[in-house]
């Protein structure tokens, strides 16, 4: 499945916004400071829309905006940073473009895997130092996060 295949279906649930499209700037600035190219389905998701959004309801009138996938700008400075100030060397084995919202964990590519078309998305916990394989593509990811399947 591609990125454009598996978009409508992620944006029938109200929860999740598309953003203006990433200036193509920003992607080398993510791949320059993540060391390796974008695979491509992010690459394809970036070029239509910059992240994307994601609101939660928490209850009790109170909402939370984030981000299924970050913006470019904000990966690329994740990416900076755990490459300055690797809180570990597994966490510096990945391309970062979401986190996980518990505990400080994140979701990325592994390094190693670049570049490529479609790349496994791993999940790392820094309290275990571990990646765990969370999906076997970018599609798959957004689809199952927004389905429940896939859950930290």
């Amino acid at each position: 499945m591609t990125i454009a295949e598996c978009l409508p279906q992620l944006l029938s649930d109200p929860n999740y916004q598309l953003l203006p499209p990433a200036a193509e700037a920003a992607l080398q600035q993510l791949e320059q400071a993540a060391a390796a190219p974008l695979p491509g389905q992010l690459r394809d998701l970036y070029r239509l829309s910059n992240g994307i959004a994601e609101y939660m309801d928490l209850g009790a009138g109170v909402e939370l905006v984030g981000y299924l996938v970050l913006p470019a700008e904000e990966a690329a400075g994740e990416n900076r940073a755990v490459r300055l100030h690797p809180q570990s060397p597994t966490e510096a084995t990945l391309l970062i473009f979401a986190h996980a919202y518990t505990d400080g964990g994140r979701f990325g590519f592994r390094v190693a895997d670049l570049p490529a078309a479609q790349s496994a998305v791993y999940c790392w916990f820094p309290l275990e130092d571990e990646l765990e394989l969370v999906a076997n593509s970018l599609p798959e990811f957004l689809l199952g996060w927004a389905g429940g399947q896939i859950s930290i």
